[in-house]
């Protein structure tokens, strides 16, 4: 397993359980990745308010 390093952009949606966030790679990929309910707030709040928040992602929840 893999972990990548994706600055998060911005909410695709809300799923219930997890919710879909869009970023970009180390290498400017556009990605769309699975983010657990309870750790969205703080990222997408940090997004909101002009930050560059990086999540570090396994590889199996790229969605996109």
């Amino acid at each position: 397993m893999s972990i990548l390093e994706i600055m998060v952009t911005g909410l695709v949606r809300d799923e219930g359980s997890i919710v879909l966030l869009s970023g970009l790679t180390e290498d400017n990929r556009d990605v769309v990745f699975a983010c657990e309910r309870r750790m969205a707030p703080a990222i997408l709040a940090a997004v909101e308010a002009g930050d560059e928040p990086v999540a570090e992602v396994p590889s199996y929840m790229i969605i996109g």
